[in-house]
């Protein structure tokens, strides 16, 4: 316990109580170890990962940790991040044979979450009936795996040209302020 005469100290231990509160290995962790155990998942289940989002790898290697450790097997799956393998603040975790990793584009959803788009779509085609989907998400999938609707591609000619429109609305909407969950309604 720190001296609370000394508020710097204070101030130290509250911030790393925080950090480490919101770490998201150990909650991932956690969160899915105690979904396992509630929902009677069968031991040698086949686990099919999709985690989408800037905490998306450390989130993956704790949902890994705790399937591994429950009897379970990460099969397949997919990790959608911020950042290149090994870009980030802290060392990305290894991920199973069967998981990929993509990075999207983060604030503005550019061709990068075009790409992480179709790959979360074909990663969801490639479940198998009878596993297990795990989805984890975390803030900034709205911009890394963005995709236009069909009817916005059809009405410009292509996908690359409808995500340039999307990059541009994000663009605007960042410029004027709005609160993410503003810019997700739109």
């Amino acid at each position: 316990m720190p001296d609370p005469r000394d508020p710097r100290a204070l101030l130290r231990a509250l911030h790393q109580a925080a950090v480490q509160g919101a770490a998201p290995f150990p909650r991932t962790r956690d969160a899915v170890r105690a979904w396992w155990r509630a929902e009677g998942v069968p031991a040698d289940a086949t686990v099919h990962l999709l985690a989408l989002g800037k905490a998306a790898p450390a989130m993956a290697a704790g949902a890994v940790a705790a399937v591994e450790a429950l009897g379970g097997q990460v099969a397949g799956g997919l990790v959608v991040a911020g950042h290149p393998p090994g870009a980030g603040a802290l060392p990305d975790p290894p991920l199973p044979s069967g998981v990929h990793r993509v990075t999207g584009d983060h604030p503005v959803p550019g061709p990068a979450s075009l790409a992480a788009a179709d790959a979360v779509g074909e990663a969801v085609e490639a479940i198998p009936p009878g596993a297990v989907a795990l989805v984890l998400l975390s803030g900034g999938t709205t911009a890394l795996c963005a995709a236009p609707v069909a009817a916005l591609a059809q009405a410009v000619g292509d996908a690359a040209r409808a995500q340039a429109h999307v990059a541009n609305l994000a663009e605007t909407l960042l410029g004027a302020g709005l609160a993410i969950h503003e810019m997700n309604a739109i």
